[in-house]
């Protein structure tokens, strides 16, 4: 199992319930399914600070197929089941086109059993916020970040073509897949000066920078809405979250509606992959 972070994430904060300090994916999915192998993935996307390196789906792409190469050397037939939030999905996505098309990889997709998807903005996101954050930061000069949300806004290309690209693989490999969508509107991001004191910082979810303090603590909106976060295709199973677009990943116990929810699909699909790895030894050895 590969569970990928999102825009501006943590490998482990981002799964992390803030009042309880759950980390689900460490703290409860071991003693809920066995027989899997848990990774976080995570990728340095953050939109602040003065990064040399540049943020680039592409390059996030090119270097998560190779860690899990890495990853998985040795073990390249064992399946790959697939979670991703928010950006976290299209990098998932990102990886499935690139490894149709480079027959070097194909046999990760051969490896891939199924996905689950939260909050995954396949038709596009609210970036408003965040673009007027970034040219803040950039001093209105044009960066990389710039790139990556008009790549993941409402309307994007991008997005529509990769929407063509995903039809042949959903036609051809048939993964099973559940979407995840937020039913609760998110904090949008503004700048709120200098100036705080330490327990003021302490009391919302702060971002900092060299040009002012930032917190999502602006006007409610729709972060990735019900339709964006669907993929419409036969096969897939959509669930709604009763959260926003940040905590409905951050799961505070196992009683955890969600956490229950997909803790029965994992393990339908580890028993489903257990049984058909047995068929395959029998066989293999008859």
């Amino acid at each position: 199992l590969i569970a990928v972070t999102g825009l501006a994430g943590h490998a482990f904060g981002s799964w992390r319930n803030r009042e309880t300090h759950q980390m689900w994916l460490k703290d409860l999915l071991p003693h809920d399914v066995q027989n899997i192998r848990i990774m976080s993935y995570g990728y340095n996307s953050s939109l602040l600070g003065h990064r040399k390196a540049e943020n680039r789906l592409l390059d996030y792409q090119r270097l998560f197929i190779q860690d899990i190469e890495n990853a998985r050397s040795g073990f390249k037939t064992r399946p790959i089941i697939f979670i991703g939030h928010s950006l976290g999905g299209i990098l998932i996505l990102q990886v499935l086109i690139e490894c149709k098309r480079n027959r070097t990889h194909t046999h990760i997709l051969d490896a891939m059993h199924s996905i689950m998807f939260f909050g995954t903005p396949h038709q596009g996101m609210r970036t408003y916020d965040l673009e007027e954050m970034v040219d803040a930061e950039s001093g209105g000069y044009e960066t990389s970040k710039h790139n990556l949300l008009r790549q993941l806004r409402e309307g994007s290309g991008f997005l529509e073509t990769q929407k063509e690209e995903l039809s042949h693989i959903w036609d051809e490999w048939k993964p099973k897949i559940v979407s995840f969508y937020e039913t609760a509107p998110t904090l949008t991001v503004e700048r709120v000066g200098l100036s705080l004191s330490l327990a003021q910082m302490n009391k919302t979810n702060f971002l900092q920078s060299d040009s002012g303090h930032y917190r999502r603590d602006g006007k409610e909106s729709e972060m990735v809405n019900r339709f964006s976060a669907q993929l419409f295709i036969p096969s897939e199973q959509r669930v709604p979250v009763e959260e926003n677009h940040t905590n409905m990943v951050k799961f505070a116990s196992a009683e955890d509606r969600t956490y229950r929810t997909v803790v029965r699909y994992l393990k339908e699909w580890v028993d489903s992959i257990t049984k058909s790895y047995g068929i395959l030894r029998s066989f293999s050895k008859s």
